[in-house]
């Protein structure tokens, strides 16, 4: 029992802020519960309004969605230095042999 005692033992001025604390709190949930925060008033919107703003809404996801699409470069694999084969992570293999069928100039005839 001596081990719940420590938890359990405050001085005056602890236990007075404790109480200050609780009080402080049940004041803020009487004013958060018994203030309307929220009105039925409708608002009038036009439907102009209202359809220049859904116009400017889809417009921007528009936008958004032409910002994530991946940008596709042009690719020629005839023209790929050991540098860029390296780069794309080709091995010094497949390297070797995109140079090798380069310098054959095969040509095929029909």
């Amino acid at each position: 029992m001596k081990f719940l005692k420590s938890h359990f033992w405050y001085t005056k001025n602890q236990r007075n802020g404790v109480f200050l604390l609780v009080i402080v709190l049940f004041i803020l949930q009487v004013i958060i519960f018994a203030s309307p925060f929220s009105t039925n008033e409708k608002i009038d919107l036009g439907k102009s309004k209202l359809l220049t703003f859904q116009k400017q809404l889809d417009s921007l996801r528009l936008v958004e969605i032409q910002k994530r699409k991946p940008k596709i470069f042009p690719f020629n694999p005839n023209y790929i230095s050991d540098f860029k084969g390296e780069r794309l992570g080709m091995s010094l293999e497949e390297i070797d042999r995109l140079l090798a069928f380069r310098e054959k100039k095969q040509v095929r005839e029909f």
